[in-house]
C-alpha cells in the first residue's frame, strides 16, 4: 500500500514539473518585485514593513506551499535556503527574486528524483501481499535527512 500511494503521488505531480531547463528570472520579474515591495506595506491589511519577521514568515510560507508535507525537500536543502530566511524583504525591495527561482528549481529536481525512484520501484514490481504503512500527513514530520535513493 505504501509503495502504491507513493507511486500515485509521484505520477500525478511529475508531468507538470518534468525535466526542463532551470527557470531563471528576467528583468520584468525584478520590476514587479520592486513594485510589490513598495505597495505591500501600504495596502496589506496588517500594513507591516518588509522586515525580518515578515521575511521569515514569507520564507516559511513559500517552502510549505511547495512542499507542505515535507516529502520533497531534504534537510540539506532547507539548511541551504536558511541563509535567506530574514533577507527576503530586502531582496524584494532590490528586485532580486533569485531565491524564489532557486528554491523552485530545487523542488523540480527533487520531484524528478522521486519520479526516478517510483519508476524504478515499478520496474522491480510491487508485492501487494506485504503489510506496509504510509505516513500520509507529514506536515509536522521532519524534512528527510538525505538524498533520495534512485536504484
Amino acid at each position: 500500500m505504501k509503495n502504491t500511494l507513493y507511486l500515485l503521488l509521484i505520477f500525478l505531480v511529475s508531468p507538470v514539473l518534468a525535466e526542463r531547463a532551470p527557470l531563471i528570472p528576467d528583468a520584468r520579474d525584478g520590476q514587479i518585485a520592486r513594485q510589490v515591495a513598495r505597495m505591500l506595506p501600504a495596502v496589506h491589511l496588517r500594513q507591516a514593513p518588509l522586515d525580518e519577521e515578515i521575511s521569515a514568515r514569507a520564507w516559511t510560507n513559500y517552502l510549505n506551499m511547495l512542499d507542505y508535507d515535507h516529502s520533497y525537500f531534504l534537510q540539506a536543502d532547507i539548511d541551504r535556503f536558511d541563509a535567506n530566511r530574514t533577507l527576503l524583504g530586502d531582496q524584494l525591495q532590490r528586485g532580486d527574486v533569485q531565491f524564489a527561482y532557486d528554491v523552485f528549481n530545487v523542488f523540480r529536481q527533487r520531484v524528478q528524483e522521486r519520479y526516478t525512484v517510483a519508476t524504478n520501484l515499478l520496474a522491480r514490481g510491487l508485492d501487494f501481499s506485504v503489510a506496509e504503512d504510509y505516513q500520509w500527513k507529514r506536515k509536522d514530520a521532519p524534512w528527510p535527512p538525505g538524498s533520495c535513493r534512485t536504484e
